[in-house]
């Protein structure tokens, strides 16, 4: 009943009642429901309260809620000012909780770059993976937070920890729908033909995923479609038609490379001069 008071007070605020609760003797690392004060002060980024909870002698690397740490919380809620204070009185950056995430990927999947170039700056794995083996960068690419991409990229992140040059980073941006990821991969110069282990490419993660700004921008680099037995120029053009469907061996062509889609249900129609294909999966 005591611990729940300390709780309900760290949760209201109240830093008058949390010092009286310290001074009577309430253990403030026992958790309720597998809350910690600390944790639930660092989740809401209260400084005051989580000072308080320090100097009372809280375990900093406690894990609450989920095998969560102090610091995991506050890297989810971005709350920069709490995850220096935490750091700074020695919490750990690369625990991970029951998921597999660290607290850089935590901070990853909301796109708090301040937050992940602190984490980086004292000691963060950049490619530590989650227990799906996906990665701080893997995670910002799949949410869409260009910001975060380009920071963990700067600072040297890898989708894959064992992989070179990063060449499921394109992949995943086309599967996960993010066109002006996509061009920023593309300006920084990965290449479209980039591979992942299950060898899809750019243009065909973004076909798959059924998204026709993906495809698009990735189908720009692309020099020649194959529909059937139809050689048709680039760039391609994607949108609604009204036109006969039909399943046709469709494979695309960049360079000398050549990637078959597979045998899928086309729509064809007349666009100007050429003719467009539209991928319907």
């Amino acid at each position: 009943m005591v611990q729940d008071q300390l709780l309900q007070a760290v949760r209201t605020r109240n830093a008058t009642k949390i010092r009286e609760l310290i001074e009577s003797g309430v253990n403030v690392n026992e958790s309720v429901a597998g809350a910690t004060p600390l944790t639930v002060a660092s989740l809401s980024g209260l400084t005051h309260i989580i000072q308080i909870l320090i100097d009372a002698g809280a375990y900093l690397d406690l894990a609450g809620v989920g095998g969560n740490t102090p610091l995991m919380e506050a890297a989810f809620g971005g709350h920069v000012e709490v995850v220096e204070m935490l750091l700074g009185a020695g919490a750990d950056p690369n625990l991970a909780n029951r998921e597999g995430e660290t607290a850089l990927i935590r901070a990853a999947i909301w796109g708090h770059t301040d937050v992940l170039d602190l984490l980086w700056r004292h000691g963060a794995q950049l490619d530590a993976v989650d227990k799906d083996g996906t990665s701080a960068l893997g995670w910002a690419i799949k949410q869409g937070h260009s910001q975060a991409v380009e920071l963990l990229l700067g600072l040297g992140a890898h989708v894959h920890p064992d992989e070179e040059g990063n060449k499921a980073a394109l992949v995943l941006a086309a599967a996960s729908g993010h066109p002006e990821l996509v061009e920023f991969l593309l300006d920084r110069g990965m290449e479209i033909e980039s591979e992942e282990r299950n060898g899809s490419t750019p243009l065909v993660a973004a076909a798959v995923a059924g998204d026709p700004e993906v495809v698009n921008c990735c189908s720009r680099e692309v020099q020649t479609l194959t529909v059937g037995t139809e050689n048709i120029g680039a760039p391609l053009s994607f949108g609604r038609a009204t036109a006969e469907t039909m399943q046709l061996p469709i494979s695309f062509s960049i360079g000398g490379l050549t990637s078959r889609l597979g045998t899928s249900t086309v729509r064809l129609r007349c666009s100007g001069a050429g003719i467009g294909a539209i991928p319907i999966w």
